[in-house]
């Protein structure tokens, strides 16, 4: 069975329809092997620009040492290790005192990420490794509040230690915002020496480990079990939201692109297929008049597509793996070097992919030749009975809904694509069939190449309808690789222009405010709003422990187990949006609270809930008014808990900002540091830049991956219009035949395919606006707006590119003698 059909498929070689499917075969394991391995290298890149903000590729902490047996098991699985640990202690210089954050590290810290130093004699230089023994590295605060400098000794404890340089970044600055000191590194091997370590001192231990991805989530697997109370390990997404938002948002939009490409590529193959089989049903027929039966002939044709899958697929998946190779030399500035290469099974996965995508996207229509009856070889006219639609379509539909799951897509986009993608596909083709049908009516108006080109397309409504929602399928990836992309990152730098805020203002007291903000006026220093910050905690949740509510290592859990800072508001904060509820009025009573979406939804809170909250010793409670959608990335001040005014004044509270300070003004936080010492300024200038860093990979991700839906697309609409050359070459030498001028043909065609294009591209327009408005509300959180003047060009210019395409694709109706054409479709 195999040795016949592959010498059928032979014989096919020299048919067109062959080529088409063999070429969009080739382009849809090509593009997917060079995206999955890109999207692989780059999550890799994305990962460890993640782990630079945690020093290590996995970090845990505690309040006590790690026990030697993990340490062990860490080390067995091949992974490098460093260690730190964190205390705060008061230091005392020149008859100074200064509360400092101590920070003592390994010789292998930081093991992702590096220092930032700055020396008189070297200036800034960054470094792989932390102060050697007997020396110590300070913020530059800790210099003008102690009234030291470079070189001077200063005493931790009982050890003395040289100060060398001015520790200018470190990747993983720990706590949050609001609780910051003066820093001081210093190496571990002194703190023993110190003395400042007594049982009983509060100390935070961490453990950073990096190494290959494989060994590195193998061993977070196994660990994860084993962790007691208050062990961790910190997740750059719940730790970090400023850069987790990022993170996350960056592999949806990536995974959103390669199932668009993917779908994309599965059209193509799905058109090719179709007028493969159409032209395999008499050979099918005489196959039957000789005894095969239907399921032999399945079988024949599986065979078919098995050989011909499998030999595409591998030589896709190299020229997929020439083109990864091709965009590691063209980004190699933006993408880290990666810590493992692809494996094996990376490539098998693209093979199969292929060889699945052409069963499910190409198997629906050859499973009509099952239901070619023996009579066609006396009727041509005879057609085989359609599958039916619901039954055929499951494989592309589970492919399809498996990347999403792959690519872990929220469970309502997956849901909506599955339920609702095919109910719309086959509502659109119903209306158009329809539409096209009606098109007849207009054929009594218009010149008689008008309505000839009318009576064209509504007498071949259905296959006139396939085409119009293949072309608009074609130009609705292509329209929303191109929206998608310009809107995410014209968002992204709305959120990051060249004057996001490089520095927060901390712990700032109510005596201070008004001088500052005169200060910031008069220094021309663009500041966010002023907040009023109370230290609490969050007890109880309609009158139960709020540790019940939450789930396990979520962003609710691990907000339970710390100090809050909470605040109030009469106004909406300019970031946030309210998805729940209402925010309240002017003169709203106290006793409301507004609660972040992440903590309520990992903490099971909705909108009429009634919170407690400890604040000094005090219990305060308020009723959840709405549940607030925030912009973390946007590196303003962000809340979980904004109350009424009045309902926290009984509490002292400080004051926080944001504001961007160029470098030509940072001589003035030395002057700060010592006009307000209660005050805390806290540089994030790196998360900025590491930011912008990200932005910039995605974009030039993004840019390829729109250059292959281009690409694709565009032979898509090649292939498309091929496929319906035999028909129109029929009728075209038919018509001339009949005494039909060359030139009346030409403009009969060019109103056909001109009409075509514009059905064509505003249906693209209208399920490109309701993507936009469904991902972009639902999943991305972005502002939805009407792009009019996108969608007004995207119409022209589909109605003149699929117009000038058919026009010159069906060329040889105008050119060729008419008995030549009946030849050649007999």
């Amino acid at each position: 069975m195999m040795a016949l059909g592959l010498r059928l498929l032979r014989r096919e070689t020299r048919q067109r329809e062959l080529w088409i499917m063999v070429v969009a075969l080739m382009i849809a394991v090509t593009a997917l092997t060079s995206v999955n391995l890109f999207a692989h290298r780059l999550q890799q890149g994305l990962n460890q620009a993640a782990g630079e903000f945690l020093a290590g590729d996995l970090v845990f902490t505690d309040s006590h040492p790690l026990p030697e047996a993990l340490q062990q098991q860490a080390t067995a699985a091949g992974l490098t290790a460093s260690r730190t640990l964190e205390f705060s202690s008061v230091l005392m210089e020149n008859e100074q005192l200064l509360l400092a954050g101590i920070k003592a590290v390994s010789q292998a810290y930081p093991l992702r990420g590096h220092l930032t130093l700055h020396t008189d004699r070297l200036g800034r230089q960054d470094l792989r490794h932390g102060p050697p023994p007997g020396q110590a590295w300070v913020d530059d605060r800790v210099l003008s509040a102690l009234k030291l400098n470079i070189g001077a000794q200063l005493l931790v404890g009982e050890v003395p230690l040289t100060i060398s340089g001015v520790l200018v970044h470190e990747p993983d600055r720990r706590g949050n915002l609001f609780s910051l000191t003066p820093r001081v590194m210093m190496n571990l091997n002194d703190i023993d020496q110190a003395g400042v370590l007594r049982p009983g001192s509060h100390v935070h231990y961490f453990y950073q480990w990096a190494g290959p991805e494989q060994a590195v989530a193998a061993f977070k697997k196994a660990l994860t079990p084993q962790l007691q109370a208050g062990q961790k390990l910190l997740d750059i997404r719940l730790d970090r939201p400023e850069l987790g938002a990022v993170l996350s948002r960056t592999e949806q939009t990536l995974g959103l692109a390669s199932v668009l490409v993917v779908l994309l590529s599965g059209v193509a193959m799905a058109a090719s297929a179709r007028q493969f089989t159409l032209r395999q049903y008499d050979a099918t027929a005489v196959l039957r008049c000789l005894g095969m039966t239907r399921a032999c002939v399945l079988k024949l044709y599986a065979w078919q597509w098995l050989v011909l899958g499998g030999l595409l697929s591998t030589l896709g998946v190299l020229l997929g793996w020439l083109g990864y190779h091709l965009l590691l030399a063209l980004f190699a500035d933006l993408i880290p070097a990666a810590t493992t290469a692809p494996g094996p099974w990376v490539f098998m996965q693209n093979w199969l992919l292929g060889v699945l995508g052409l069963f499910a996207f190409a198997w629906p229509p050859l499973q009509r030749l099952g239901q070619v009856s023996p009579l066609r070889v006396l009727r041509h006219d005879l057609d085989a009975m359609p599958a039916s639609a619901w039954l055929t379509y499951t494989l592309a539909l589970v492919l399809v809904v498996g990347l999403l799951l792959a690519q872990r897509q929220p469970l309502s986009l997956v849901l909506g694509f599955a339920l609702f993608g095919p109910v719309v596909s086959l509502a659109l083709l119903s209306l158009l069939t329809w539409l096209i049908a009606q098109s007849r009516r207009g054929a009594h108006w218009g010149a008689a190449a008008l309505r000839f080109a009318l009576i064209s397309l509504s007498q071949n409504a259905a296959a006139n309808s396939r085409q119009v929602l293949v072309l608009a399928l074609t130009l609705f990836v292509i329209l929303t690789s191109y929206v998608a992309r310009n809107d995410l990152l014209a968002d992204w730098q709305q959120q990051l222009p060249a004057n996001a805020p490089n520095y927060f203002l901390l712990n700032v007291f109510p005596d201070y405010l008004p001088e500052l903000k005169a200060e910031f006026n008069t220094q021309a220093i663009a500041a966010s709003r002023f907040y009023p910050v109370v230290r609490g905690r969050l007890v109880t949740i309609n009158e139960h422990p709020a540790t019940q509510q939450a789930r396990p290592g979520s962003q609710g859990e691990r907000a339970l187990h710390r100090d809050l800072s909470l605040t109030f508001a009469r106004d909406l904060p300019e970031t946030n949006q309210i998805i729940e509820g209402t925010w309240w009025a002017a003169k709203a009573p106290s006793g409301q609270v507004s609660v972040e979406q992440g903590v309520a939804d990992s903490l099971g809170l909705k909108v009429g809930d009634r919170l407690a909250f400890s604040i000094g010793g005090r219990q305060v409670n308020a009723i959840i008014s709405s549940i607030r959608r925030l912009r973390w990335d946007s590196l303003k001040p962000n809340f979980y808990f904004i109350f009424t005014p009045g309902t926290l004044d009984d509490f002292a509270a400080t004051y926080l900002t944001s504001f961007y300070l160029p470098d030509s003004q940072k001589h003035l936080l030395n002057a700060w540091a010592r006009a307000y010492p209660g005050a805390s300024i806290l540089e994030i200038g790196a998360l900025v830049r590491q930011l912008q860093k990200l932005i910039g990979i995605l974009s030039q991700a993004l840019n390829y991956l729109a250059a292959l839906a281009l690409g694709a697309g565009v032979l898509v609409l090649l292939a498309q219009i091929g496929i319906s050359l035999k028909q129109r070459q029929r009728q075209g030498a038919l018509l001339r035949t009949l005494g039909g001028s060359r030139s009346w043909l030409m403009r009969v065609y060019g109103y056909e395919f001109l009409l075509l294009g514009a059905m064509a591209g505003l249906l693209a327009v209208l399920l490109t606006e309701l993507t936009r408005w469904l991902v972009y509300d639902r999943l991305l959180h972005l502002d939805y707006g009407i792009a009019f003047g996108l969608d007004s060009i995207t119409l022209v210019l589909s109605t003149l590119l699929i117009g000038a395409l058919g026009f010159f694709g069906v060329r040889p109706i105008y050119t060729r003698p008419p008995i030549l054409l009946l030849r050649e479709t007999a």
